[in-house]
């Protein structure tokens, strides 16, 4: 079953997909691309309400129905679309949601997310940081041992009485996992990459960590967080990841003698059908789907967590399951216009064409930090066939290159 943690959703204007191709030219929501570059100028980014709210949705369906044990919490992550119109939507729409760092909290705050629906992840968070999640009733990601003290400062601050709801996030044991991470120009496999990464806390630690809070007053150790991660987009390595946190977990519950989590958090990183990070110059032009959607992720993930805890002595009925979405329920939903300035050609000592633009890499920073390559239409004529390869370019004096 769903568990609705906000206000109940509005009607929905419609399910058009911004990415409409309308007698050749490209609308959202029944609006031209081209008019409302006019209107309001470019660079801009344009998000369609009706997209956002039928995502919201289908994340919400589809792990309902592969999570038969227990409830299931939505909590979009507020680092991926951090605006606030479309917090309001996702808060409208019955969404919880994963802050990280004090801005993101207030903001999740002000928009009308309950504390009980917020998830609260990060690294080093300091004492201040946790009395405001604690006065909230956030949910409370611990991340390090060493945030233990700020944690015990923070309930002593908030007052007798005061209750903090704790997770413990896990580092699974991914050296199963060889195939190449999608995050890695190199290579290098799905559990290399994986155990680089800093976030977590290491599994000859997490037995003392949990121990300790359960013995500490002012504490409700409610369960553990795993962000499985974008590495690939094929269901199988994300079977396998679902079964590791599976692993983990159980031995976590062997070691605590009687404890057993009440929430199970699978973090996100869900690809997208049209997903940049996987696209390749081979796709250019083409928008087919490279990836599977959330349906199948959804199915797969469930069936493979509620398999691998029921085979390792862990019941999961009545665990709430939560999912914290990203870029997979926004990708999909925004387009950003921007305006050639001008086409800029050399042949000597290499051919080479630049579509120069008035917008920037700025602007997309997963150009920089994780190289997507995004599908490029020309708005005014998004039907016409392409006839020659160029690099879109931004405005700015660094290598700026949006699309090689």
């Amino acid at each position: 079953m769903l568990r609705r943690i906000g206000p109940t959703p509005v009607d929905t204007p419609g399910d058009a997909a911004p990415g409409t191709v309308r007698d050749g030219r490209l609308v959202v929501e029944d609006l031209d691309a081209v008019e409302l570059a006019r209107r309001f100028g470019t660079p801009l980014h344009v998000i369609s309400e009706a997209r956002v709210r039928h995502n919201a949705r289908r994340f919400a369906s589809a792990f309902a129905r592969g999570w038969p044990h227990g409830p299931v919490e939505i909590l979009p992550a507020f680092k991926a679309c951090p605006v606030l119109a479309v917090r309001r939507v996702l808060t409208a729409e019955g969404m919880g949601c994963d802050v990280f760092g004090a801005a993101e909290l207030r903001a999740a705050l002000d928009c009308g997310v309950p504390g009980p629906a917020i998830s609260l992840n990060g690294p080093a968070k300091d004492r201040a940081l946790l009395g405001r999640a604690i006065r909230a009733g956030a949910r409370i990601t611990l991340d390090d041992p060493a945030e233990l003290g700020a944690l015990r400062a923070a309930i002593a601050d908030a007052g007798a009485g005061a209750t903090a709801t704790v997770r413990l996030r896990l580092r699974p044991d991914y050296t199963a996992l060889a195939a190449p991470s999608a995050f890695e120009a190199d290579g290098r496999p799905v559990a290399e990459s994986a155990h680089a990464y800093k976030a977590g806390i290491p599994p000859e630690q997490a037995t003392d960590l949990a121990r300790a809070l359960l013995a500490e007053p002012g504490v409700d150790l409610a369960g553990v967080m795993v962000h499985l991660g974008r590495h690939r987009a094929d269901l199988a390595t994300w079977a396998a990841m679902a079964d590791r946190v599976a692993a983990v977990t159980a031995e976590l519950v062997a070691a605590l003698d009687g404890w057993r989590p009440r929430e199970l958090d699978v973090g996100g990183g869900f690809a997208t059908p049209r997903d940049p990070l996987v696209r390749g110059p081979e796709h250019d032009g083409d928008l087919a789907a490279l990836a599977p959607d959330v349906d199948e992720y959804a199915e797969v993930l469930t069936a493979a967590l509620g398999d691998g805890l029921t085979a390792r002595g862990v019941a999961p009925r009545g665990m709430t399951l939560q999912v914290e979405p990203g870029r997979a329920l926004h990708a999909d939903a925004g387009l950003h216009l921007t305006t050639v300035l001008g086409v800029k050609r050399t042949r000597r000592p290499t051919p080479r064409t630049w579509v120069q633009t008035d917008t920037s890499e700025a602007f997309l920073m997963d150009t920089l930090v994780e190289g997507n390559r995004w599908p490029v239409l020309v708005a005014g004529r998004a039907a016409t066939v392409a006839v020659e390869r160029v690099d879109v370019v931004g405005c700015s004096c660094g290598f700026d290159v949006l699309v090689e």
